[in-house]
C-alpha cells in the first residue's frame, strides 16, 4: 500500500491501532486492551502462556476478523508477517517527504513507498518522538511472551528493526496485498515459466506443454496441482479460467496413452546391396517410432 491505514497521502500518519483491534480508539492502555480482563495476566486470545492467562488457544498469527488491514480494506488487503517486512526493508533510506520524517523503502522491481515515522501511542497518550520513531504493527505474535506482538521501529539514524511491543500499544499499520508465484511444469518435472498473481486474481489457461520423444505417444489432456505419473488418469483437474489463492501454486502437465492403431512398414532399400524393412505394430497418433534394418545378405 502506499499509505497507512486511515491516511489518505503517503506521509499522512493514519490511524493509530491496538494489535488485534480492527478500530482506532481515545486511549491505548491495558484497560482498554479488547482482548484481556484489564490485566497482562487475563489474555483471552491470541495466548501460549498460562502466566498470561488461562485461555491457551495457541494462535500466534492474526486471524482475519482481527487483522485492521483486511476488516478496514477488504479484498486481499492484511497485515504484514515478519517474513514479508524483513524483506520490504531489505534495501530503505531515512528520507523527509514534504516535511515528514520517515523510512523510504524501495522493492526489488524498482518502486519504493514511504512509510512516515509517526510515533505511537502508550501508557494511554501519543509518544512525543514523531519525525523520530515510527512503529508498524506485523500480525505475528511473540510467542515467548504473549502479552506482545511483533512490529517494525523505524528511527533516525538506525536500520529498520524487528521488535515487540505490548498489544495495547497503538502503532501504525501499513498494509500488503501479497502476491503469490504461479508454476508451470514440465514433462521432466522442471519449471519452464513462473508468473506472479495476487490472491482472488483471474488466471487464464497456459498453453499446452511442448511434447517430447518420451511423451509422443501420449495426449496431453490438462493440468493438475499434484505431480501425477505418465499415463495415469488418477488425478484431480484444474478448471479455468483459476482463481489464484493465497499460496504458492504450481501445475503438472497431466498426460493419456493415446488412441492406438496397427501399422505394418513395407518397404525395399536402394543401394550397393540389397535390402527390405517391412513389419507391423501397433502405434498412437502421432507417435515416433525409430526403424532399424540390416542390408540383405
Amino acid at each position: 500500500a502506499t499509505c497507512n491505514i486511515g491516511a489518505s497521502k503517503p506521509e499522512e500518519y493514519g490511524d493509530y491501532f491496538a494489535w488485534g483491534e480492527i478500530e482506532p480508539k481515545n486511549e491505548y492502555h491495558i484497560g482498554t486492551y479488547k482482548w484481556c480482563e484489564g490485566k497482562y495476566w487475563t489474555l483471552t486470545k491470541y495466548n501460549t502462556n498460562y502466566d498470561n492467562g488461562n485461555v491457551i488457544d495457541n494462535k500466534i498469527v492474526l486471524d482475519k476478523e482481527d487483522d485492521a488491514a483486511a476488516v478496514n480494506w477488504g479484498g486481499g488487503w492484511r497485515m504484514p508477517t515478519d517474513a514479508e517486512m524483513a524483506e520490504l526493508f531489505a534495501e530503505c533510506t531515512w528520507v523527509t517527504q514534504n516535511g515528514v520524517e520517515g523510512y523510504q523503502v524501495k522493492g526489488s522491481n524498482g518502486n519504493s513507498i514511504f512509510l512516515p515515522a509517526a510515533s505511537y501511542y502508550a501508557s494511554g497518550y501519543l509518544n512525543k518522538y514523531k519525525n523520530l520513531y515510527g512503529l508498524y504493527w506485523l500480525s505475528s505474535l511473540d510467542t515467548k511472551e504473549p502479552s506482545s506482538a511483533y512490529n517494525i521501529l523505524l528511527q533516525s539514524g538506525s536500520n529498520a528493526l524487528q521488535n515487540n511491543r505490548l498489544r495495547h500499544c497503538g502503532l501504525s499499520i501499513r498494509a500488503v496485498y501479497p502476491c503469490y508465484e504461479f508454476s508451470i511444469v514440465d514433462y521432466l518435472g522442471e519449471v519452464y515459466e513462473t508468473q506472479n498473481f495476487f490472491a482472488g486474481e483471474i488466471v487464464e489457461e497456459p498453453a499446452d506443454p511442448i511434447k517430447d520423444v518420451n511423451t509422443t505417444e501420449y495426449d496431453f489432456v490438462g493440468w493438475s496441482e499434484e505431480e501425477v505419473e505418465l499415463g495415469s488418469q488418477t488425478y484431480t483437474p484444474v478448471s479455468f479460467p483459476y482463481t489464484m489463492p493465497d499460496h504458492k501454486v504450481t501445475l503438472y502437465p497431466v498426460y493419456k496413452l493415446g488412441d492406438l492403431y496397427t501399422t505394418s512398414i513395407s518397404t525395399d532399400t536402394e543401394g550397393p546391396e540389397d535390402g527390405t524393412v517391412g513389419g507391423i505394430g501397433v502405434f498412437s497418433v502421432s507417435a515416433t517410432k525409430l526403424v532399424s534394418f540390416s542390408p540383405g545378405n
